[in-house]
């Protein structure tokens, strides 16, 4: 069974987004999830719990984090991956990370199986961001990435990146389909290897469980 170590900009617990909806869908699709919850401070370990089947949550305290202060954040990311090898006894070349919190963008530097960026927001926007902080966060996550998900709102942010030509814009579908008690029927005469072009169609089908597709025939 694939993991993946599902990096999310909100907690697991807090008001249901579609970071949870998911990750929770794809553990369905037999994926092992490794749901990871954003980092605290003023500590030093990395506890886990069983939420579901094949999803596990985790919570890791770091020493420091610094957000505003790009070194010190990839510093303080490079300890918080390292006790998450340490406690899943994973080597990251074997898993997928899946990353929608763009000041973690340090995790991207290592080997992994595939990185998936979900670009959702419009990080660099909120009160205290600094745009250019945010901005070397996503060129990173962006360049390291071999699949990018994004909706309408951040295409231009991505373009002032020069990356627009390589976004898959998918998750724009997201709610709509999430949303649709009815939605397999409008997948019925969905055939992979007909459709293998129509990214649209095959990454909101697996990221909402409608139809089992590998991710990395998705990629590949």
């Amino acid at each position: 069974m694939i993991k993946i170590i599902f990096v999310s900009p909100v907690n697991f617990e807090a008001l249901k987004q579609r970071h949870q909806g998911l990750a929770l869908e794809l553990a369905k699709n037999n994926y092992e999830i490794f749901f990871v919850n954003p980092l605290c401070s003023n500590g030093f370990s990395c506890k886990t719990l069983k939420k579901a089947k094949n999803f596990t949550i985790l919570d890791i305290k770091i020493p420091f984090k610094a957000a505003s202060y790009p070194i010190i954040q990839n510093i303080s990311i490079k300890i918080a991956l390292k006790l998450i090898i340490k406690k899943l006894h994973i080597n990251p070349s074997d898993c997928i990370l899946w990353l929608a919190e763009p000041c973690y963008a340090e995790m991207t530097n290592r080997k992994w199986r595939k990185i998936i960026y979900d670009c959702c927001d419009l990080h660099g926007n909120f009160p205290k961001q600094k745009y250019g902080t945010w901005q070397s966060y996503e060129s990173i996550a962006t360049a390291n990435s071999d699949l990018i998900f994004n909706p309408d709102s951040t295409t231009m942010r991505l373009k002032n990146l020069g990356l627009s030509d390589d976004c898959t814009n998918v998750i724009k579908k997201y709610d709509r389909f999430f949303n649709n008690k009815t939605r397999e029927s409008e997948f019925k005469d969905f055939d992979i290897e007909k459709d293998s072009d129509n990214i649209d169609y095959i990454a909101t089908s697996i990221l909402l469980g409608i139809k089992s597709i590998n991710i990395d025939d998705i990629i590949n």
